[in-house]
């Protein structure tokens, strides 16, 4: 028995396709017809190739497993077989181990020769790269249109900055309390963390400084000693990750005097 397989995906849906499952068929048949064989079945795959839970694929499956003879399984070209290396290498040898021939007429592939099994593995191969390159431009440019979008921070506008026009600026009288805060920090980097912190926030309170009209507590003062926007930076939850992109607002710290920061704390 000589099958036919074809795979409409979404990327070819279009009836006037090369790639429709109508033109697929005439491909096969017309591979056959040249070998002086017949198209005993033709199977339709309608979905994507991200997957091995196919129905066409499963349906040979079946008649394998029922005793049917399938001699060869014809596709126009191998992203109608399988689109994953590892799923493809999976189907391709339970194929193989039950003595049926894969063709691909677009590739000019037949694996019932040596050499059209070791081309077959390239192809494979050169398919799996190329879906991954696909999906590395796809969170590239998801990532570039996350920095062209130059975002401040979600939630609350932190210390120092105020927002006019919609518009991040610089509160200079919060901003210098802040740089206070850095530099104070940095100067108390002898005593014990706990001593520092009750250094700080007693030598703030002492200058009249207070936070939004509040005394200052040590989970203030480390969320501003911790928060790398005061040095440029928006931390940002990308693909499961956290990254670091530049906001591109006025910054309170230098990169130098907070990383000095984290470094102390990292200490303590």
């Amino acid at each position: 028995m000589n099958i036919g397989l074809g795979r409409l995906s979404s990327i070819t849906q279009t009836k006037g396709s090369s790639q429709s499952l109508k033109n697929q068929k005439i491909e096969v048949e017309k591979y056959l017809h040249h070998k002086g064989l017949e198209l005993d079945l033709w199977i339709e795959d309608i979905m994507t190739g991200t997957t091995s839970d196919r129905d066409g694929l499963n349906q040979i499956k079946e008649l394998v497993d029922t005793g049917v003879k399938i001699d060869t399984i014809v596709v126009y070209d191998l992203t109608r077989l399988m689109r994953s290396f590892t799923e493809g290498v999976v189907f391709i040898k339970f194929l193989m181990d039950n003595d049926i021939s894969i063709v691909s007429t677009r590739e000019e592939i037949n694996t019932s020769t040596p050499s059209g099994r070791f081309f077959l593995n390239i192809l494979l191969s050169y398919s799996q790269m190329d879906r991954d390159m696909i999906v590395i431009k796809l969170k590239n440019s998801r990532y570039s249109i996350l920095n062209r979008q130059n975002k401040r921070p979600q939630g609350r506008i932190p210390f120092s900055y105020k927002k006019i026009d919609k518009e991040l600026v610089l509160d200079e009288t919060q901003s210098q309390i802040v740089k206070y805060i850095y530099k104070r920090w940095l100067s108390l980097k002898d005593l014990t963390p706990t001593k520092r912190m009750r250094k700080l926030i007693s030598s703030l309170n002492k200058k009249g400084f207070d936070y939004n009209g509040k005394e200052w507590c040590s989970k203030t003062i480390r969320y501003i000693l911790s928060n790398p926007f005061y040095k440029g930076v928006l931390k940002v939850n990308w693909d499961g990750k956290s990254i670091e992109k530049k906001h591109g607002y006025p910054r309170v710290v230098s990169p130098q005097l907070w990383n000095k920061v984290q470094t102390i704390w990292e200490k303590k």
